[in-house]
């Protein structure tokens, strides 16, 4: 098929080729369990409790035989065969899940609300009937006329609705209360019904079950189609906040879906939403003014400036949370440039969580006062300054939120590695020219990176928080040592002729320091990847663990074909021998990890506890896979069994990409 054009080709690349064995359609088995979710709760609660280290030995293991050339050809030919890619056809249109939404009518039914304990309800106030028919309204008005009276019939109850409201709000992986202000939030007095319908279609696309994903993604294409139709009818809803953060729930729903069509859809639409945030200046520091409290304001003086610095920090941090979204479609894809600029996120940093979290404007005053000790300036520091003096996070820790302001900072240094990586790439066959200046750039970035470790790492009773920030650190590093771009050419994407082609450049690239620092560095997202706790592993950070399989499945092929490729490093004694001690790459750094980064010294390996001698060779690719298939299933199996479901969408097709790796390594090494 070479020189003919395969449609979705380009669009999504890679991890996106998902959608063929992804069945959005209900079927018999389906009604049946959303029946029982009328009268009992649809999941299981968190078991949030990290999961512990393991205790691996090291053992020598011998390597296997060298590849031939012709099997690494193989390997990618097998490998693109396993990729399914976005065909558009005539049944994909935005009515196509409508019949997702519906449920079977029942007169009675015990509410599910008994089985949440207080402690994971975010609001006091459950939704009300009223709620519930702003939003079936809403539904009805997107729908078919011959489905209309269905969905009325048998739309879900308004008990399952605040469940899997509540849902959203309280799991430890949404992330909502970082964004979306708790103590102000009342579900039966928000403006927009659209933002409690994507809080319950995100609620839904999270839950631990195909079904109700289902109903998530049902609702999310609804809340797609109606959110033109109301910004078309009164253009001032354009800077709506309520509907921005209903935008942007759509876009994250659709992101992580595991659906090639729906990821297609919320990387196009991603740019309407930042040039409505961008037009309205809520990226410059003018948009967000001083709010001072004086000792002698009185309770409804004091409500009034409380609600108006809510009403800022909201714009703030959703303008925060838009550019992850961006930073991390950008990582996820590879293809895409990110739409927002470090240098235009001139807005100040998110202000300290105690702050955000107060629950009335007497503790917001309180709070105020303990935090403003700190501040030896009125003008709190922006992203485009951090970037600047990285140093700073450390000394304003009480004054800003210290995890979003750090996550911030270092999606903007991938901005700064994306653009090193893009003109590393054009400049590929002129080096000797602008030598000098990649390697300057590049010596800058990986200080800017060590800077941003010191300063913001959290080495001792690391969070949950510190773990995403640590892994999202790891996989920054790694592409500042390696062209994701070649490596997924290398893989098959695009085709056996084109693999073929990237086959030298990433031999020398191979024979480099910058390649065993580049799996180094994966092998440190695979082990912040084992310690998280169970049904955290998904989105974005699953996504990374793949891209450090893709690092150590190329390493790993070029490692076993090493022997057919005329060696081109001009380091001494670069080559490893079978004596070499087991260098764990999931583990601390030591000597034998410096000494096997700079020297090549050692046998590259994951602790692998089913494996013999508990060791998985970089060079037997097979043997890793395993690895992070199992890492990834096991995140999400409860005691160790899958139940119905029970895997996110996206996981299941990145298991069978990993699969499809397995296999194509193999018929490499035959």
């Amino acid at each position: 098929m070479n020189g003919v054009a395969v449609p979705g080709t380009w669009t999504p690349r890679g991890v996106t080729n998902f959608g063929l064995d992804t069945d959005l359609e209900f079927n018999e088995a389906d009604f049946s369990f959303l029946e029982t979710y009328n009268q009992s709760a649809p999941f299981e609660p968190f078991d949030c409790r990290s999961a512990s280290d393991r205790g691996l030995l090291p053992d020598a293991c011998e390597a296997r035989a060298v590849p031939s050339y012709r099997g690494v050809a193989l390997g990618a030919e097998a490998f693109r065969k396993s990729v399914w890619r976005f065909t558009p056809v005539s049944k994909d249109c935005a009515t196509s899940e409508q019949e997702n939404i519906s449920l079977p009518l029942r007169d009675a039914y015990d509410s599910p609300e008994s089985h949440i304990g207080a402690d994971r309800r975010a609001t006091a106030e459950r939704l009300s009937q009223a709620s519930r028919d702003a939003i079936l309204a809403m539904v009805l008005q997107a729908s078919k006329p011959e489905s209309r009276r269905r969905l009325t019939m048998s739309f879900p109850s308004t008990e399952l609705l605040d469940t899997l409201l509540q849902y959203y709000l309280t799991c430890p992986f949404s992330t909502a209360s970082s964004w979306l202000h708790f103590p102000s939030f009342d579900p039966n007095k928000v403006e927009c019904p659209e933002l409690l319908t994507g809080m319950i279609a995100t609620g839904a696309a999270l839950a631990p079950d195909s079904a109700l994903n289902k109903l998530g993604f049902a609702l999310q294409e609804v809340l797609r189609t109606t959110l033109s139709v109301v910004f078309e009818e009164d253009n001032t809803r354009v800077r709506n906040l309520q509907l921005w953060q209903t935008f942007l729930l759509v876009l994250q729903v659709g992101l992580w879906s595991g659906n090639s069509r729906k990821i297609e859809i919320a990387e196009s639409f991603l740019q309407p939403l930042v040039t409505m945030v961008r037009r309205s200046g809520s990226f410059r520091r003018s948009s967000y003014a001083p709010i001072v409290v004086q000792p002698d304001d009185d309770e409804k003086i004091l409500a009034q400036r409380w609600k108006d610095w809510v009403r800022q920090e909201s714009y703030k941090r959703f303008v925060y949370h838009l550019f992850q979204h961006d930073t991390q479609v950008s990582m996820c894809l590879m293809f895409f440039s990110p739409l927002i600029s470090y240098a235009e996120m001139h807005l100040p940093l998110p202000e300290s969580r105690e702050l955000w979290l107060a629950e009335s404007a007497e503790a917001w005053k309180y709070a105020l006062m303990r935090v403003t000790r700190h501040i030896y300036s009125d003008r709190h520091i922006s992203l485009v300054e951090g970037i600047k003096q990285i140093d700073c996070f450390s000394i304003l820790g009480p004054v800003i939120d210290r995890h979003e302001s750090r996550k911030a900072l270092l999606y903007g240094l991938w901005r700064l590695v994306w653009e090193y990586r893009q003109f590393s790439s054009l400049i590929k066959v002129n080096t000797n020219h602008y030598g000098l200046i990649m390697s300057s750039r590049f010596q800058e970035l990986h200080q800017s990176l060590q800077n941003f470790r010191i300063c913001c790492d959290e080495p001792l009773a690391p969070t949950v928080d510190s773990k995403w920030i640590t892994l999202t650190l790891e996989l920054v590093f790694m592409h500042l040592h390696m062209s994701m771009e070649d490596v997924q050419v290398f893989a098959g994407l695009e085709g056996e002729a084109d693999a073929k082609r990237i086959y030298p450049s990433l031999c020398s690239w191979f024979n480099t320091s910058a390649a065993r620092q580049a799996i180094w560095h994966a092998g440190q997202v695979v082990r912040v990847a084992k310690l998280q706790a169970s049904r955290h592993l998904r989105g974005f950070y699953s996504v990374a663990l793949y891209h450090s399989t893709l690092a150590f499945w190329a390493y790993g092929v070029i490692l076993q074909s090493r022997d057919r490729v005329e060696p081109l490093s001009t380091e001494p004694d670069s080559q490893p021998t079978h004596s070499d001690p087991v260098v764990w790459l999931d583990g601390p750094e030591n000597v034998d990890v410096k000494r096997f980064v700079s020297l090549n010294r050692g046998s590259p390996a994951l602790q692998d506890p089913q494996a013999h001698g508990g060791v998985a060779l970089i060079s037997i690719p097979p043997a890793v896979m395993d690895i992070v298939i199992k890492t990834l299933q096991d995140n999400h199996d409860h005691d160790g069994t899958s139940s119905n479901g029970s895997r996110p969408p996206l996981i299941e097709n990145l298991v069978q990409l990993l699969r499809g790796l397995q296999s194509g390594s193999r018929a490499a090494a035959s």
